[in-house]
């Protein structure tokens, strides 16, 4: 059944796109806009608004954060962050809550470091350019904010807890 319907849309499609081609090529207007639309569709954005990396110390940190290397180490950061945001729970021991922020400290440093990196071999305004950087900057700031309040207030345990959602933030990383 579903075999057959798939066959028929598929059908239906070429139909309705020979009819539309039928009327585009007796309409000048139609066939203008089909053309202007196509010029769109084909043309890539140009970074001539960034200036060439110059320097050697922006070209190494841009040699090291482009490689695919430092990206599949950054993903697996992401991994390993995910699986102790995951294996943390309520009522745990303290050896074992320290533990996990231990290591929570040390993941917010290598994000940390790979934002600069980046920042560094990109400068802020093509760095900022790309929307993935934002989304990981915006997840530093976040993990930043959330070292602060963990460890502003250590003894206030209801304020902390109203800025569990930071910590959730952070899990949004994975989405890379």
């Amino acid at each position: 059944m579903n075999l057959f319907v798939g066959v028929l849309f598929s059908n239906f499609m070429d139909v309705i796109t020979k009819e539309e081609k039928k009327e585009i090529q007796n309409n000048m207007e139609a066939q203008q806009y089909l053309d202007f639309l196509m010029q769109i569709d084909t043309v890539k954005p140009e970074f001539s608004a960034f200036k060439p990396k110059t320097g050697k110390i922006k070209q190494l940190f841009s040699k090291i954060t482009e490689s695919s290397w430092f990206d599949n180490c950054i993903m697996i950061v992401i991994i390993m962050n995910l699986i102790i945001l995951a294996i943390e729970f309520e009522g745990s021991s303290d050896n074992y809550s320290n533990f996990l922020k231990i290591f929570n400290y040390i993941f917010t440093a290598i994000f940390i470091l790979e934002s600069i990196l980046k920042l560094l071999a990109n400068g802020i305004i093509r760095y900022f350019y790309f929307g993935w950087n934002k989304f990981d900057m915006f997840v530093v700031i976040t993990s930043i904010i959330d070292l602060i309040v963990a460890n502003a207030f250590n003894s206030n345990v209801t304020f902390i807890k109203s800025f569990q959602i930071i910590r959730v933030l952070r899990v949004m990383r994975v989405t890379r």
